[in-house]
């Protein structure tokens, strides 16, 4: 069995075409996944790192009209040395962008289901309470 543990968390207010995260080491072996949150852009982009993995876009959601919601993942293993994480979204600039990639320790790396939610199909903004 697979636990979770935080890689890293970085946001950025900047209006500009690549985010890249602060660094941080896995340990060996880890699968990372990476949930990127963007606004007041139309772009999946491409998600790159420090270490050369290869990451492939599992789901994305566009949220608020304008920003869009992204899970990709890595499709290999990490190594145990430092990296970064830089998100591109060159085809069309966001005004700000938060990264937030977690490590998969003991995981195959398989990911086995994905959902979305049906974002706008409610008449009436959701509370909780």
């Amino acid at each position: 069995m697979s636990t979770v543990a935080n890689g890293v968390g970085t946001q950025s207010t900047t209006n500009t075409t690549t985010y890249t995260t602060a660094s941080f080491t896995p340990t060996a072996g880890d699968f990372l996944v990476a949930v990127v949150v963007a606004s007041d852009t139309a772009t999946d982009g491409t998600l790159t790192d420090s270490q050369g993995l290869l990451w492939e876009l599992v789901n994305s959601h566009t949220t608020f009209t304008t920003n869009r919601l992204m899970i990709f993942a890595a499709r290999q293993p990490a190594a145990a040395s430092a990296m970064t994480v830089t998100w591109d979204c060159t085809a069309d600039a966001a005004t700000a962008c938060i990264i937030q990639v977690v490590r998969f320790v003991g995981s195959d790396g398989y990911i086995r289901q994905v959902a979305t939610l049906n974002s706008g199909a409610g008449t009436t903004t959701p509370t909780c309470t």
